[in-house]
């Protein structure tokens, strides 16, 4: 792992690594790891149910909070899958939380943000240099996986 910022924050007794595995890998290892999945799926019953009944002194006080005052705002900046890398590049200078990146049809194809840029980065790097065109004036649909294709 990077040293990159992390999204969340967790209290660990030990030094603790995490990673992040896509669905297809985390049901092949639950599959065939039984312990593991009955701990998982305990886990599940016991926070199944209604949520705010275990939390009644918290749902008192955020009934009447906006949404914007707890959650980040989505990304301003829209990006076509037809936009160039460049104009990727330029406008996520712009949105450090990320951008959306929509199909023909203005629905949600992709999205961007630095640890997407580092990972097309070190895959243009791998490419010989005398093979590697004006990668800058590339379709985004080049580089980004698909949505749906981000947890496999």
């Amino acid at each position: 792992m990077a040293n990159r910022p992390h999204e969340t924050s967790i209290r660990a007794r030990t030094p603790v690594r995490l990673r992040q595995a896509g669905s297809a890998l985390f049901s092949q290892i639950t599959g065939t790891f039984t312990p593991l999945r009955e701990v998982l799926s305990k886990a599940f019953i016991r926070r199944s149910g209604d949520f705010w009944n275990r939390l009644s002194r918290a749902k008192a006080l955020l009934q009447h909070e906006p949404l914007s005052s707890v959650l980040d705002p989505l990304p301003t900046k829209v990006l076509s899958k037809n936009n160039t890398f460049a104009d990727a590049i330029k406008s996520l200078k712009d949105s450090p939380l990320g951008l959306i990146v929509v199909d023909e049809t203005q629905k949600l194809w992709g999205t961007l943000d630095c640890n997407d840029l580092h990972q097309i980065v070190a895959r243009v790097a791998a490419i010989p240099a005398e093979k590697r065109e004006n990668i800058s004036q590339h379709p985004l649909s080049e580089f980004l996986r698909v949505t749906a294709e981000r947890g496999a």
